[in-house]
């Protein structure tokens, strides 16, 4: 039983409580502003002097501007509506410079004093905020067979350095490396050398041959590995460019699911995460005899023979910057992918040949379906020297270029190719429109039971009212806390729950009044109907709660805000209908009223 002898100890804790998550809830009445976010591509423009421009050419009041100015690296200008800021962006496209970078946005206008406290709105969904989901499907088959190329090269390396000596070796269509040894002593020496070395390979021997080949099991993991890392990396990407209310999950076995709230350019988006440059490392052939090298052009179209399997791909890249050297953008790279030792030795026996960088980058066409790969040279320098974890890479026509390259190599090279196998753009007047909905389902809803507590339960059903808008109330609060996104599905999940507070209360009201009718006191009665429904409201919400709890483990996207929307709504309502409907109904009933008549009896 709870003990409510220090009542107003429970008085001050309700009321801490409902002011807190009442002030952190306020920034929800706040909407989002679309806006126009101007960046400078070049280091010589200047956006203050753009800002100053605008403000002497009456920009605000032609656009119908609501505010305007710099934050961070880009200037920011807020209007009032969706048309004013397409008018506004067609004159900005028209009179100023391309070389700053204009993209359409939706903003906050939270107020300053909540935004010092830590106060922020939920994030909105797809599909109520508008914005751009894309799918992208991973390119594994292609990232596998390099790397079954990297593996042999490494396989071939450690033969080299034991005192085993073989004839030949190639690679197959498949995959498979085979080496041929020039007698069985060899092939035996080197078949218990592969065994050791190599545990998670198969192998082959057919007569003073073998065929090596990555097991099954390997290929899964390695595939797995190229879906997480490529995952990694669009989520990297997404956060180097502040859109951190993107949502990257994977969808099936090779897919990658992106939803952009509130980003109202798609081919901003597509740019964004579209781009699936990867980078590779190769060595210059001058073997025209060569079998394994493909003929790739630099910019200027000079055609070079490289070797088809790379020394180094960009995902060993950890991190990435731009700089310049005698007026020549470079970009400075550090390795941390575990291929460094082995890049070292492939440079040091290469000193003094060249070595190709190239960037390849997968265009896709939803419509038709057409993906091509187009791979350039970036640069084709001559080794110098071993390479260590630390060099540059130049070869870049202009300071953009190269931070571009850096954002993406930071960001993560993307493991493996990547194709755009659906967009769809979400305008935010249909999320408006959405929200508008949601929120009349949840007005209608809580109206209704708000109307029927008061009707049947009278004045306990007043306490029972206030406990659900605290119930609201908080979900809400808790929501923008824990940076939930809030759907469609999430806003059904908060009715749900309101309707579970409503069916505690009910619970609770039957009891008081069966306690009652058996000749309890008002105040014993109140203790034993709250005491007796606990258990009964706990293994309610307990069930509830596991069926959420494994809807959130298994489910992703607006699912999983759904479950997460009931698992908080579960918590807040335990809270609101059995300890603050008690508190405030044992102070109001054991003082001022008669608890027959405030249950209708």
């Amino acid at each position: 039983m709870l003990k409510l002898e220090n009542s107003y100890f429970h008085y001050f804790v309700i009321t801490i409580s409902f002011l807190i998550s009442l002030l952190y809830a306020i920034p929800n009445l706040y909407p989002d502003q679309p806006c126009i976010s101007i960046s400078a591509n070049n280091p010589k423009n200047n956006l203050e002097k753009l800002h100053d421009y605008l403000v002497k050419a009456e920009a605000e009041n032609k656009f119908k501007a609501v505010g305007m100015h710099i934050e961070g690296k880009e200037l920011i200008i807020r209007f009032d509506g969706v048309e004013s800021q397409m008018a506004a962006m067609e004159h900005l496209e028209k009179n100023i410079h391309a070389s700053y970078a204009k993209s359409l946005n939706l903003l906050p206008s939270t107020p300053e004093w909540l935004r010092y406290i830590g106060a922020k709105p939920m994030k909105l969904g797809l599909d109520l905020r508008g914005g751009v989901h894309l799918l992208l499907e991973v390119d594994t088959a292609h990232q596998n067979e390099q790397n079954h190329a990297l593996d042999s090269k490494e396989i071939l390396r450690k033969l080299r350095s034991s005192t085993i000596t073989y004839q030949q070796a190639q690679f197959n269509k498949k995959g498979a490396l085979s080496i041929e040894f020039n007698n069985e002593t060899d092939q035996e020496n080197a078949h218990n050398f592969l065994k050791t070395h190599f545990p998670n390979h198969d192998l082959n021997v057919k007569n003073q041959s073998i065929t090596i080949r990555s097991s099954q099991q390997a290929n899964q993991a390695k595939s797995d590995y190229i879906i997480q890392k490529t995952l990694e990396s669009v989520q990297n990407r997404v956060n180097e460019l502040g859109l951190s209310e993107a949502i990257v999950q994977k969808q099936g076995n090779k897919q990658i699911s992106v939803d952009i709230p509130g980003i109202q350019d798609i081919n901003r988006a597509k740019a964004i995460l579209g781009n699936t440059a990867t980078l590779s490392f190769h060595m210059v052939s001058y073997d025209k005899q060569a079998k394994n090298t493909s003929k790739i052009q630099d910019r200027d179209g000079r055609t070079y023979e490289v070797e088809k399997y790379p020394l180094l791909k960009g995902d060993a890249i950890t991190y990435a910057t731009t700089s310049s050297q005698d007026g020549q953008p470079l970009v400075q790279v550090r390795l941390g992918g575990g291929n460094e030792q082995a890049f070292y030795q492939a440079t040091q026996e290469n000193v003094g040949k060249q070595m190709a960088i190239v960037l390849h980058e997968k265009n896709s066409d939803v419509k038709s379906k057409k993906r091509e790969t187009h791979s350039r040279i970036i640069s084709a320098p001559i080794i110098q020297q071993a390479l260590g974890s630390s060099f540059v890479i130049n070869g870049m026509q202009s300071l953009e270029e190269s931070e571009t390259l850096a954002l993406l190599l930071r960001s993560g090279s993307l493991a493996a190719p990547i194709d755009i196998v659906e967009e769809k753009t979400i305008g935010p007047s249909l999320g408006a429109e959405n929200i508008q909905k949601g929120l009349t389902s949840i007005v209608m809803g809580f109206s209704a039971i708000v109307l029927f507590m008061i009707v049947y339960y009278r004045k306990f059903g007043i306490i029972a009212n206030i406990g659900l808008f605290f119930n609201l109330i908080m979900i809400v609060t808790l929501l923008s806390w824990l940076d939930a996104t809030l759907t469609l599905p999430a806003m059904a999940a908060v009715v749900l729950s309101v309707g579970m507070a409503v069916d505690a209360n009910v619970l609770i009201h039957e009891r008081i009044r069966e306690e009652l009718r058996l000749g309890k006191t008002d105040i014993k009665a109140l203790h034993l109907g709250y005491d007796k429904a606990f258990s009964t409201i706990l293994d309610a919400n307990i069930t509830t709660l596991i069926v959420s709890l494994v809807l959130y483990s298994l489910s992703s996207g607006m699912i999983k805000g759904f479950s997460i929307t009931l698992i908080l709504g579960l918590v807040v309502s335990m809270f609101t209908s059995v300890y603050v409907t008690r508190i405030i109904s044992w102070r109001y009933f054991h003082q001022l009223g008669d608890l027959k008549q405030a249950v209708g009896i």
